[in-house]
């Protein structure tokens, strides 16, 4: 799919290009991208604020438009294909576009398979931390978690407490 993006002061208007082709500047937004600038000075941020046609593009669809468009527009080296394609327009190369998307995906999926890793170690961290905490509340004596009292017919004593650790680690 191949998205046209029209800025208008601080809104950005995006759709798709056989719309544009139909319609031009009366084609139907998918996503409307609003950046508020009042705190660009004082507070260099900017804030924006997005408005999706969900019947066209997801939320996370949105989001990665998004982030498209403000990686072409706020890095010097990519934004030569913006200004090529809005200049030079017999000049400007497609494929050298799809090429550099499809090499900015391969790094995007190489960063989410990172923060997924990451995001695992750290619930693995929490949950090693609640088992430890839940194990010295239950300290009594020789009895542990893994070794828990047994009665008569040789079963844990407390079941309710076996069946939370094993829940816990997921066994």
């Amino acid at each position: 799919m191949t998205l046209v993006l029209q800025h208008k002061g601080n809104t950005c208007i995006v759709t798709d290009l056989d719309s544009f082709q139909r319609f031009q500047h009366l084609a139907p937004p998918w996503l409307y991208l609003t950046h508020y600038d009042d705190l660009a000075e004082s507070k260099d941020i900017v804030l924006m604020r997005g408005d999706v046609d969900l019947a066209k593009l997801t939320q996370v669809e949105a989001k990665v438009v998004s982030s498209f468009m403000h990686t072409f527009y706020l890095h010097d080296e990519k934004y030569k294909l913006v200004h090529q394609f809005n200049k030079h327009p017999r000049e400007f190369n497609f494929d050298a576009l799809v090429a550099d998307l499809q090499i900015m995906k391969k790094k995007r999926d190489k960063d989410d398979e990172v923060a997924e890793r990451d995001e695992w170690l750290n619930d693995e961290i929490h949950r090693k931390d609640m088992y430890d905490k839940a194990a010295a509340e239950y300290d009594k004596g020789d009895s542990m978690p893994w070794n828990p009292p047994l009665g008569p017919d040789g079963e844990p004593v407390d079941k309710k407490l076996r069946d939370k650790y094993r829940e816990l680690w997921k066994m």
